[in-house]
């Protein structure tokens, strides 16, 4: 189950010319005049722009999957995944949890503990929610 979120902390986003290039680059041409005309000047002046979550959404939403791959390198990713700690599927490769405690390639490592208990780390690279007995992740957005 996906739950699809805008973190709004992001924004407004600071997009730099480099990254507005790249999202000029792989538009469709409506979508690439509107951009330029919208941020030329901008970016003439500023050698950035703000971007304001509604233009981000409206962009997002008509992303292709190479375009979507684009601007989650950019403004991170708007993907919430539930995990269910039963499964033992992957996520970006890296396996659900590991019993050996190696966190670098998994999501959930486990640890052996005093008298039984059992210890767990959880992978820094995600952010940890844990509400009404799910524990989600998100990705962070280490772009800014």
């Amino acid at each position: 189950m996906k739950k699809f979120f805008i973190n709004s902390d992001r924004f407004p986003f600071k997009l730099d010319r480099l990254n507005a290039k790249k999202i000029i680059d792989i538009a469709c041409s409506s979508w690439k005049s509107k951009l330029i005309k919208k941020w030329a000047e901008s970016l003439l002046i500023n050698d950035y722009i703000m971007i304001e979550e509604p233009f981000y959404k409206k962009m997002r939403i008509a992303c292709n999957t190479e375009q979507n791959q684009v601007f989650d390198a950019i403004f991170g990713i708007d993907v919430k995944k539930e995990i269910n700690l039963r499964d033992a599927s992957t996520l970006d490769n890296l396996e659900l949890f590991k019993k050996d405690g190696d966190i670098d390639t998994s999501l959930i490592a486990i640890f052996g503990g005093i008298g039984g208990d059992k210890m767990f780390w959880l992978n820094p690279n995600f952010e940890w929610e844990l509400t009404n007995n799910f524990l989600t992740i998100n990705y962070k957005n280490n772009e800014n």
